[in-house]
């Protein structure tokens, strides 16, 4: 279950910001905020990996792989800790390494899972968390600055 948490945790995290963002967009331009629609627009988006390059994209006007090669500390993170994970195909490495396993468990009944196999999809999903909290406090201080 570990493994289906941290998927979860992370996708719920980018959906979360996802709409807090097209929230606070409706409420600078006094529209009302349509729910549906932005669900619509995360299904849309349908793999993960896309969901997580249109998120980017929307919270901080680049994809993700930029946005971590502008921070020095994250990049240094992913190159000393994931030996899966690389910034240049961020995206697709957390689809693969976090999402796949998630699936093999929810679609395929596989829970055949070792403690490092939960452990590592916990270490990307927190790597996830950090990377989307970053992306939020810099879309903050973009929205401060216009104000």
């Amino acid at each position: 279950m570990a493994v289906v948490f941290a998927a979860m945790a992370f996708e719920s995290e980018l959906s979360r910001l996802f709409l807090k963002w097209k929230e606070i967009e409706c409420l600078t331009t006094g529209a009302e905020l349509d729910r549906e629609e932005c669900e619509r627009q995360l299904r849309d988006f349908k793999t993960i990996g896309r969901k997580i390059e249109e998120v980017s994209q929307f919270l901080v006007n680049s994809g993700i792989d930029d946005f971590v090669r502008s921070k020095t500390h994250l990049r240094d993170q992913i190159s000393k800790g994931f030996k899966s994970i690389r910034v240049g195909t961020l995206a697709a490495d957390i689809q693969r390494h976090l999402f796949w396993p998630r699936n093999e468990v929810l679609h395929w009944g596989d829970a055949k899972n070792s403690y490092e196999d939960a452990a590592r999809c916990f270490s990307i999903a927190n790597l996830g968390l950090i990377i989307l909290r970053e992306m939020d406090s810099d879309r903050r201080a973009m929205l401060d600055r216009t104000t």
